[in-house]
């Protein structure tokens, strides 16, 4: 395949993928903010935001860096992506860690907190998952990347139906995420083992030396970013209190959606 016509066909993968998952998130956050209260609604964004946070620090450029190490030479693909995800199980262990011992000296209730850690380890699936869509996107297969995407958040809005059912609350939604996330890390890592090698762990310290050395000058802006986008609910939390956390979420959250377009129509020109 040509490589302009892989750049229509990521760019038509990618807008579909985009506009069918912002479809899909919006439904999610609406029928969240409309079966819980202000004040849970303002639980749950807090929650969620604090994750997020956690997550952008983990993720510290990493599969960014092993997209374009494996597209720069795709022999080195079990190598570099079998030292890749055992850093990434290193740092995600230290990142929840840190996580416990912050959550105690929280200013909320118990069920936040229990939310906080819960849902910092669902993100972290996340993690997980990227490390091995990077090497959907080094071998330009974004089309299955998208899939998981759009399945993704499908499933998401799916099982948030059930929890709205069930009344199961916080804790409920921070299970979906949970389950979710662990099922798109399954997914991309059963899509690579299938359509390119087994990936044992490999511990090389050196090679994390080397990726994550490269890693962080490219992924800081992109993190700084990330990371300012959470803070606004996090800051609103420690100088307000949750009922207006939950009346500023709702239209924060559905402008993040909407955002995503944008990126994902930049992606087939600017894949890192």
């Amino acid at each position: 395949m040509k490589q302009s016509q892989r750049i229509v066909k990521n760019a038509f993968f990618g807008i579909g993928s985009s506009v069918i998952g912002g479809v899909v998130y919006l439904a999610t956050i609406l029928t969240i903010a409309h079966a819980v209260s202000v004040t849970e609604f303002g639980k749950y964004s807090f929650v969620l935001a604090f994750a997020m946070f956690v997550s952008n620090i983990a993720d510290s450029g990493l599969p960014r860096m092993l997209i374009r190490e494996i597209s720069k030479d795709r022999e080195q693909l079990v190598p570099l992506v079998g030292a890749g995800a055992s850093l990434i199980w290193v740092i995600s262990g230290v990142m929840c860690l840190l996580v416990a011992v912050i959550v105690p000296f929280l200013h909320v209730g118990m069920d936040v907190k229990i939310s906080v850690l819960g849902m910092s380890i669902a993100t972290m699936a996340t993690f997980h998952a990227a490390g091995y869509s990077a090497v959907l996107r080094a071998f330009e297969d974004n089309e299955l990347n998208y899939l998981g995407f759009v399945l993704h958040k499908v499933l998401v809005l799916g099982l948030v139906f059930v929890i709205v059912k069930l009344h199961f609350g916080l804790l409920g939604f921070v299970a979906v995420h949970l389950a979710s996330n662990v099922l798109l890390w399954s997914f991309y890592h059963v899509v690579v083992t299938r359509l390119y090698a087994r990936i044992p762990l490999r511990f090389d310290v050196a090679l994390w030396k080397s990726l994550l050395s490269a890693a962080l000058p490219m992924g800081a802006g992109t993190m700084l970013r990330q990371l300012a986008l959470q803070l606004d609910i996090l800051v609103l939390t420690w100088m307000t209190n949750l009922t207006t956390v939950g009346l500023f979420s709702g239209p924060y959250r559905i402008s993040m959606g909407l955002r995503v377009i944008p990126q994902t129509l930049s992606l087939p020109l600017f894949p890192l």
